[in-house]
């Protein structure tokens, strides 16, 4: 039989998963993407998976998420 602590921790991983798909949306929305069916952003995020595996292209594009979250290069 579970025991608080045991489903504390439960709990405690749910809402970080929940909080990390919450964050994770936002990021399509910020993109401009939000709108777009759902098979054609798991397209663009595939095709991103691929190119990151460019290392010039991954800090590209790291430097451009920075300058879209905060505002300035990164």
């Amino acid at each position: 039989m579970p025991n608080n602590e045991d489903e504390a921790h439960r709990n405690n991983a749910r809402r970080e998963d929940t909080r990390r798909k919450i964050q994770l949306g936002g990021l399509v929305i910020k993109a401009g993407i939000g709108g777009l069916p759902p098979a054609v952003i798991l397209g663009v995020l595939l095709d991103g998976a691929d190119r990151v595996a460019d290392g010039a292209e991954l800090i590209r594009l790291k430097k451009l998420g920075h300058l879209a979250l905060v505002g300035e290069p990164g």
